[in-house]
Protein backbone atom coordinates (compact mmCIF):
# COMPACT_ATOMS: atom_id res chain seq x y z
CA UNK A 1 0.00 0.00 0.00
CA UNK A 2 1.52 3.54 -1.33
CA UNK A 3 0.17 6.44 0.72
CA UNK A 4 0.06 9.87 -0.79
CA UNK A 5 1.75 11.29 2.23
CA UNK A 6 4.87 8.48 1.24
CA UNK A 7 5.92 8.09 4.68
CA UNK A 8 5.64 4.62 6.81
CA UNK A 9 4.75 4.74 10.26
CA UNK A 10 2.60 6.19 12.80
CA UNK A 11 2.35 10.14 11.79
CA UNK A 12 0.38 13.12 12.98
CA UNK A 13 -0.29 16.16 11.45
CA UNK A 14 3.34 18.34 12.52
CA UNK A 15 5.41 15.87 13.08
CA UNK A 16 8.16 13.31 11.26
CA UNK A 17 6.96 9.56 11.12
CA UNK A 18 7.21 8.28 14.90
CA UNK A 19 7.07 4.38 13.34
CA UNK A 20 9.72 2.58 12.09
CA UNK A 21 8.03 -0.52 10.68
CA UNK A 22 6.45 -0.64 7.05
CA UNK A 23 2.81 0.05 7.93
CA UNK A 24 0.36 2.64 6.61
CA UNK A 25 -0.70 5.26 8.50
CA UNK A 26 -3.34 7.19 6.36
CA UNK A 27 -5.25 10.70 7.47
CA UNK A 28 -8.95 10.36 7.58
CA UNK A 29 -11.89 12.35 9.26
CA UNK A 30 -15.40 11.04 10.43
CA UNK A 31 -18.11 11.63 7.32
CA UNK A 32 -20.85 13.69 8.56
CA UNK A 33 -22.06 14.02 12.34
CA UNK A 34 -23.03 10.60 13.50
CA UNK A 35 -25.25 10.47 16.47
CA UNK A 36 -25.99 7.22 18.73
CA UNK A 37 -23.15 5.28 17.72
CA UNK A 38 -23.46 2.18 19.69
CA UNK A 39 -20.89 -0.99 19.79
CA UNK A 40 -21.61 -3.35 16.75
CA UNK A 41 -22.34 0.13 14.58
CA UNK A 42 -20.94 1.69 11.32
CA UNK A 43 -19.02 4.38 11.23
CA UNK A 44 -18.77 6.35 7.55
CA UNK A 45 -15.09 7.55 7.36
CA UNK A 46 -13.57 9.42 4.89
CA UNK A 47 -9.99 9.54 3.28
CA UNK A 48 -7.65 13.02 3.39
CA UNK A 49 -5.23 11.40 0.49
CA UNK A 50 -4.99 9.41 -1.86
CA UNK A 51 -4.05 5.38 -1.42
CA UNK A 52 -2.53 3.05 -4.16
CA UNK A 53 -3.29 -0.47 -3.64
CA UNK A 54 -2.48 -3.19 -5.92
CA UNK A 55 -1.29 -0.87 -8.43
CA UNK A 56 -5.02 0.97 -8.52
CA UNK A 57 -5.27 4.53 -7.32
CA UNK A 58 -8.06 5.25 -4.19
CA UNK A 59 -8.65 9.07 -4.66
CA UNK A 60 -8.62 11.53 -1.16
CA UNK A 61 -12.53 12.03 -0.32
CA UNK A 62 -13.20 8.28 -0.79
CA UNK A 63 -15.40 6.84 1.70
CA UNK A 64 -15.11 3.67 4.01
CA UNK A 65 -16.95 1.94 6.70
CA UNK A 66 -15.86 1.36 10.01
CA UNK A 67 -17.16 -1.37 12.74
CA UNK A 68 -17.64 -0.16 15.81
CA UNK A 69 -16.81 -2.03 19.44
CA UNK A 70 -16.59 0.09 22.69
CA UNK A 71 -13.84 -0.54 25.59
CA UNK A 72 -13.87 1.48 28.78
CA UNK A 73 -13.48 4.73 27.72
CA UNK A 74 -12.43 4.78 23.75
CA UNK A 75 -14.54 4.00 20.93
CA UNK A 76 -12.21 1.53 18.88
CA UNK A 77 -13.10 1.01 15.44
CA UNK A 78 -11.19 -1.27 12.87
CA UNK A 79 -11.40 -1.43 8.58
CA UNK A 80 -11.49 -4.43 6.27
CA UNK A 81 -12.07 -3.58 3.03
CA UNK A 82 -12.54 0.01 0.49
CA UNK A 83 -14.71 0.01 -2.09
CA UNK A 84 -13.71 1.83 -5.01
CA UNK A 85 -15.22 1.56 -8.65
CA UNK A 86 -17.26 -0.91 -7.91
CA UNK A 87 -13.99 -3.40 -6.71
CA UNK A 88 -13.06 -4.04 -3.13
CA UNK A 89 -10.18 -3.75 -1.95
CA UNK A 90 -8.19 -4.78 0.99
CA UNK A 91 -8.07 -2.11 3.78
CA UNK A 92 -7.45 -3.49 7.25
CA UNK A 93 -6.78 -0.82 9.69
CA UNK A 94 -7.07 0.37 12.96
CA UNK A 95 -8.36 3.83 13.71
CA UNK A 96 -6.18 5.76 15.85
CA UNK A 97 -7.20 9.65 17.89
CA UNK A 98 -5.67 12.67 17.56
CA UNK A 99 -4.00 12.01 20.99
CA UNK A 100 -1.46 9.04 18.94
CA UNK A 101 -3.73 6.21 21.00
CA UNK A 102 -5.70 3.28 19.70
CA UNK A 103 -9.57 4.36 19.06
CA UNK A 104 -11.68 7.71 19.78
CA UNK A 105 -11.30 8.79 23.70
CA UNK A 106 -15.04 9.34 24.99
CA UNK A 107 -14.19 10.26 28.87
CA UNK A 108 -16.52 7.70 29.99
CA UNK A 109 -14.95 5.16 32.02
CA UNK A 110 -18.31 2.45 32.27
CA UNK A 111 -16.06 -0.25 34.63
CA UNK A 112 -15.73 2.51 37.08
CA UNK A 113 -19.12 3.57 36.41
CA UNK A 114 -20.36 -0.09 37.40
CA UNK A 115 -18.20 -0.66 40.36
CA UNK A 116 -20.05 2.79 42.20
CA UNK A 117 -23.30 1.76 41.19
CA UNK A 118 -22.89 -1.60 41.94
CA UNK A 119 -21.40 -0.86 45.61
CA UNK A 120 -24.16 1.99 45.85
CA UNK A 121 -26.72 -0.45 45.33
CA UNK A 122 -24.88 -3.41 47.50
CA UNK A 123 -25.30 -1.02 50.36
CA UNK A 124 -28.36 0.88 49.99
CA UNK A 125 -29.75 -2.58 49.61
CA UNK A 126 -28.52 -4.64 53.02
CA UNK A 127 -30.97 -4.88 55.43
CA UNK A 128 -29.08 -3.47 58.58
CA UNK A 129 -31.48 -5.29 61.22
CA UNK A 130 -30.31 -8.98 60.36
CA UNK A 131 -28.31 -10.93 62.94
CA UNK A 132 -27.40 -14.04 61.12
CA UNK A 133 -24.00 -13.15 60.04
CA UNK A 134 -24.51 -15.90 57.14
CA UNK A 135 -27.65 -14.00 55.99
CA UNK A 136 -25.88 -11.32 56.02
CA UNK A 137 -23.21 -12.62 53.54
CA UNK A 138 -25.77 -14.14 51.45
CA UNK A 139 -27.93 -10.68 50.91
CA UNK A 140 -25.03 -8.73 50.41
CA UNK A 141 -23.38 -10.93 47.55
CA UNK A 142 -26.94 -11.39 46.35
CA UNK A 143 -27.44 -7.59 45.74
CA UNK A 144 -23.85 -6.69 44.64
CA UNK A 145 -24.58 -9.31 41.73
CA UNK A 146 -28.30 -7.31 40.98
CA UNK A 147 -26.87 -4.29 41.23
CA UNK A 148 -23.87 -4.55 38.80
CA UNK A 149 -26.40 -7.30 36.38
CA UNK A 150 -28.90 -3.72 36.41
CA UNK A 151 -26.03 -0.90 35.71
CA UNK A 152 -24.51 -3.06 32.84
CA UNK A 153 -27.94 -3.74 31.24
CA UNK A 154 -28.68 -0.45 31.66
CA UNK A 155 -25.46 1.30 30.54
CA UNK A 156 -25.43 -1.54 26.96
CA UNK A 157 -28.77 0.00 26.53
CA UNK A 158 -27.78 3.92 26.80
CA UNK A 159 -23.79 3.68 26.01
CA UNK A 160 -23.77 5.16 22.91
CA UNK A 161 -21.83 8.34 21.60
CA UNK A 162 -21.50 11.21 19.04
CA UNK A 163 -18.92 11.45 16.36
CA UNK A 164 -18.87 15.06 15.39
CA UNK A 165 -18.53 15.95 11.56
CA UNK A 166 -15.06 16.39 9.74
CA UNK A 167 -13.18 14.90 13.14
CA UNK A 168 -9.55 14.02 12.54
CA UNK A 169 -8.56 10.70 12.62
CA UNK A 170 -5.76 8.28 11.78
CA UNK A 171 -5.85 4.96 10.04
CA UNK A 172 -3.05 2.51 10.99
CA UNK A 173 -2.90 0.00 7.69
CA UNK A 174 -2.04 -3.79 9.65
Amino acid sequence: VNVSQGRKGFKTENAQSTGGGDKATIQAVIHGEQKGVRSSSQVFIRLLGHVTIKGTTIPASTNLIGSVVFSENRVMITTESIKFNGDLYPFRGTIYDQDGMRGLYTGENLANDVAKEGGQSAISGTDQHVTNGYSMVTKVTNTLIDGTKTVLEKAQRKKSVDLPANYKIFIKLE
